[in-house]
């Protein structure tokens, strides 16, 4: 999204940060232990020191040369500033001193994917789950390990463990993966999903989940790729047959696979007839239940987060609106003291789409206003402060304040993401209804579609922009 160098201030922060102490479920006291006596006190044992991962930002070529020259695997951060899942992971997780051991294994490689830069980079390697995580051997660049969305440090390190084994075999032919191992298969599926394959994917994950032990600690993260592969391939009623099936193995290790494997399950549920899509979001809110509320359970703030939004909408599409509220509530107060103990600016900016958005649906957007308007002057770089702010201002219908926060947005924003809050600008023209103004901003959108290079040019979003504006001033269509 913009130039070649990454911003120090981000990556910094992201280091900086130290893990969130509170935000417990649990509201009771822990019974206090008596005093030591002096004799027995002892200092407290020093805490083990966040790691600090020497990244290389957004230059591709130059990991490669590294990795060549060194022999090593690149391990790949696809991310982007809009994205809370990816801040998250940079603050909590990648951060994590378990993960010292592979510092010096691996090439590091963070990708802002809006940046004009790496637009070259995603014509080879497929993305539309944020984050996307790869190890790619430098050995003829081929994928050795793909993770999408949230990962648990247990299942982080598992990808390094199986992308590190995969180079090996790639620089030394050395059988480290025999050839119908899982993670042979699961790797088999990577490469056709990185590259925009997926019904070969489909068909390798499942062959590789076949293969597994039951205990598998890929199980999970596995069935998130498959089901997303048949989602994004297009097999909707395979994609809802597969959630009815293996739901309940989602909850394998309590992680966010749990949440993503139910968010497109749900999407493909009303492929089902309405008493097995019923079943269906029946089952996937026990695993995401079950994972949520679990003592031993994986989820960061950001991960909680998620899955009380699915349990929300698919509370919703149950007719549950007693459940949907509570969700909602829950939500909102993890966010409210998740943003309160926030120790930088970039830190509250991480939650500050779900946080917006779930005080917005309880009906309490005013509140937030000025706590939005304080996030965007003190982060005056960054686009998502002012672009949430602009949603916010125009879902209360403060016209004004909504088209000065989007035009804020959209001089910050780069990439892909300039599009959305250009639209964004046309959508307050709407509201105003103001049509030959709404035109013209509505053109502006699809020019800026149709500007940008292979990797960033979506169809699927230039066709929308198209849509919209061939829909300027006509009627509404009426809902079903």
């Amino acid at each position: 999204m913009g130039n070649a160098v990454a911003r120090p201030t981000l990556r910094a922060a992201a280091v900086a940060l130290a893990l969130f102490a509170g935000c417990q479920r649990s509201e009771s006291k822990e019974r206090e232990a008596p005093p030591a006596s002096p004799a027995q006190a002892r200092p407290a044992p020093a805490a083990p020191r966040q790691v600090e991962i020497p990244w290389i930002s957004d230059d591709y070529a130059a990991a490669l040369a590294r990795a060549r020259a060194e022999k090593k695997p690149i391990f790949i951060d696809m991310w982007a500033p809009w994205c809370h899942t990816c801040l998250s992971m940079k603050q909590l997780v990648m951060v994590d001193p378990s993960l010292a051991p592979f510092l010096d294994r691996f090439v590091w490689l963070e990708v802002d994917t809006d940046r004009p830069v790496n637009a070259e980079l995603l014509t080879r390697l497929h993305i539309d789950v944020w984050p996307t995580f790869y190890v790619l051997s430098p050995e003829g660049e081929s994928v050795q390990a793909r993770h999408l969305g949230a990962a648990s440090i247990a299942q982080l390190r598992e990808m390094l463990a199986q992308g590190e084994a995969g180079h090996q075999d790639a620089m030394a032919s050395s059988g480290v993966l025999p050839e119908g191992s899982p993670l042979a298969l699961a790797r088999a599926g990577d490469r056709a999903a990185g590259a925009g394959e997926m019904a070969a994917a489909d068909e390798a994950y499942g062959k590789a989940l076949a293969a597994a032990p039951a205990d598998w600690p890929r199980t999970a993260d596995v069935l998130v790729k498959q089901i997303s592969a048949r989602y994004r391939g297009g097999d909707l009623k395979g994609c809802a047959e597969l959630g009815l099936r293996d739901a309940g193995r989602t909850t394998q290790g309590m992680t966010a696979s749990a949440t993503d494997f139910a968010y497109y399950a749900d999407q493909c549920a009303d492929q089902l007839d309405p008493a097995r899509a019923r079943l269906l979001r029946g089952r996937l809110t026990e695993a995401v239940r079950a994972v949520l509320d679990a003592p031993d359970s994986a989820l960061s703030i950001d991960d909680q987060s998620d899955a009380l939004v699915r349990l929300r909408e698919m509370a919703e599409k149950l007719e549950d609106a007693t459940t949907a509220r509570a969700m909602a509530v829950r939500q909102r107060d993890l966010l409210d003291r998740a943003v309160a103990a926030a120790k930088t600016p970039l830190g509250r900016m991480t939650y500050v789409w779900p946080w917006t958005e779930v005080h917005v649906y309880l009906g309490e957007g005013p509140k937030l206003v000025p706590q939005l308007e304080k996030l965007s002057s003190e982060l005056p770089k960054e686009y998502d402060p002012p672009y949430r702010l602009a949603w916010v201002h125009l879902q209360l219908g403060a016209l004004d304040q909504a088209k000065a926060a989007a035009e804020r947005a959209a001089g910050l924003a780069y990439g892909p993401r300039k599009g959305r809050a250009l639209a964004m600008l046309a959508d307050v023209e709407k509201a105003r209804g103001d049509v030959a103004a709404e035109r013209a901003a509505r053109k502006t959108v699809v020019d800026y579609y149709e500007s940008l290079p292979p990797g960033h040019k979506s169809e699927k979003a230039l066709a929308g922009a198209r849509e919209a504006l061939a829909a300027v001033g006509k009627p509404e269509p009426a809902k079903k």
